[in-house]
């Protein structure tokens, strides 16, 4: 039996065209090593492209000079079009009778682009301003693969990320865009981390970009979660800002020209907090030692495994680094930060909380490192 977390998956609305979620692992490829760790892998050529990232504060005109929304949302199709921006990457993307904003962007980039949209939860409920607030993808090309991460740490609305593979042209490379909880430092923290792991375990490699709302500033436990799984970030800006785009040291893209949009200043605000506009360009790039962590566990319906231990070193056994999802008895998650041959020890822990029973477990970097816990 699949668990719960495995039904947000089924949320995922694309159009025009769909695929098969590939952040739900296949038991016989997904971690292929092949995929994560064959150094005569070479990025395929392709040229660099522009990528924005921006939460539309779902239908809400305050703070902008916009007579409606449909007018604000053109002022952004309009900025895309002058920079040629090839990939957005949207938050609170908000749908109402009458209003859909997902649809108004659609209408107004016009053909050649695909776009996938999920619902996260229910927006500013019982004011005048309550709407299906959700997060979208938008990809001038086909995007591939749609997918919805649904977060197993879920302290106050409900939070997802909306992924989905880039095609060729644009480097092929599993992005995401996401919006972590505002309110609940650890719930925040904890939803960092699984963006940070899940979400590459699931693709199979590093080959990711995260981008979105993340809710905490640069120097922010949030990020420094972020930051120890690998990833970097692409735009050296106002270290304040909340949102960011976060490449994997692995993946073979380097960010250039990055700079906050939308602030008032060289186009007019859209929303309550700026964008960011960065572009992608291939680079050749050392593949990481990578370690595999398997648990063989069932941990029942509702519940999930995570990970504490050495093998973490900036969050050791303090917090839990939570693992994906590939069977009901299988729990996996992809690690490139640990050196060849290093020794650690770990636990695997249910929901975070209770913890595997008996002595730690030794692991050794760069292999696969298979426990059968028991709580």
């Amino acid at each position: 039996m699949k668990h719960a977390w495995i039904v947000g998956l089924l949320l995922v609305a694309c159009s025009p065209g769909t695929g098969d979620d590939d952040d739900a692992l296949d038991d016989d490829d997904a971690l292929d090593d092949d995929d994560a760790t064959d150094d005569d892998d070479v990025a395929s050529p392709w040229e660099p492209f522009k990528l924005l990232t921006l939460n539309l504060h779902c239908l809400k005109q305050e703070g902008t000079p916009f007579p409606d929304v449909a007018a604000r949302l053109q002022a952004v199709v309009d900025f895309v079009k002058a920079e040629e921006v090839s990939v957005l990457a949207l938050q609170e993307v908000c749908r109402r009778e009458g209003e859909d904003a997902q649809q108004i962007l659609t209408d107004a980039l016009g053909d050649g682009w695909t776009t996938s949209w999920a619902s996260a939860h229910l927006g500013w409920e019982g004011t005048s301003d309550e709407a299906d607030e959700g997060l979208a993808l938008f990809v001038d090309g086909t995007l591939e693969n749609p997918g919805v991460l649904e977060y197993f740490h879920q302290p106050g609305l409900r939070r997802i990320a909306v992924t989905g593979t880039l095609p060729a042209h644009l480097g092929g490379l599993r992005i995401a865009s996401i919006h972590l909880d505002v309110g609940d430092a650890p719930g925040r923290q904890a939803q960092a981390r699984e963006s940070a792991g899940r979400i590459p375990t699931a693709h199979g490699n590093f080959d990711v970009v995260l981008a979105g709302d993340f809710n905490a500033p640069e120097a922010s436990p949030t990020l420094d979660g972020v930051r120890a799984a690998g990833f970097v970030d692409t735009a050296d800006l106002d270290p304040d800002r909340i949102d960011y785009v976060f490449s994997h040291r692995a993946a073979p893209v380097e960010g250039s020209a990055g700079r906050l949009v939308f602030t008032g200043e060289s186009e007019d605000p859209v929303s309550d907090h700026p964008g960011v506009l960065v572009t992608l360009s291939p680079i050749a790039v050392e593949i990481p030692v990578v370690t595999r962590m398997t648990a063989n566990v069932d941990v029942g319906f509702g519940h999930f495994a995570a990970l504490r231990g050495t093998l973490f070193p900036s969050t050791a056994w303090d917090v839990g680094w939570a693992m994906e999802p590939v069977a009901a008895d299988r729990w996996e998650l992809l690690i490139s930060e640990v050196p060849d041959q290093q020794a650690f020890d770990y636990k695997v822990l249910r929901d975070d909380a209770e913890w595997q029973t008996g002595d730690d477990v030794e692991g050794i970097g760069g292999t696969e490192n298979t426990t059968s816990p028991t709580f």
